[in-house]
C-alpha cells in the first residue's frame, strides 16, 4: 500500500506498509469430502515507513488466540 502526505516544508512523501500474517489451527476429515476446520490463533508484525527525506516509522505486531474456534466445514470436489 503506498499514501501520499505532504508535511508542511517537506513536500510530498511515500509512505509503505508491509504486514506478515500467520495462523494455526486444526483439521478434521469426515469422510471422503468433508473437512472440518478452525483457527486457534494468528499472530502478526508489520512496518510503515517513509522516505528517507522525513524519517517516519513504525512497527506494529499482535497475537491473538482463542479457546472458542469459528468452525468452517468445507466440501472438497475431485
Amino acid at each position: 500500500m503506498t499514501l501520499r502526505n505532504k508535511l508542511e516544508g517537506v513536500g510530498t512523501i511515500n509512505n509503505h506498509s508491509a504486514t506478515f500474517t500467520a495462523s494455526a489451527g486444526l483439521a478434521y476429515l469426515l469422510g471422503d469430502r468433508f473437512i472440518v476446520e478452525a483457527t486457534l490463533g494468528e499472530v502478526h508484525a508489520g512496518r510503515n515507513f517513509s522516505s528517507s527525506e522525513v524519517n517516519l516509522s513504525s512497527w506494529n505486531s499482535g497475537l491473538s488466540a482463542t479457546l472458542q474456534p469459528a468452525f468452517t466445514i468445507n466440501y472438497v470436489f475431485n
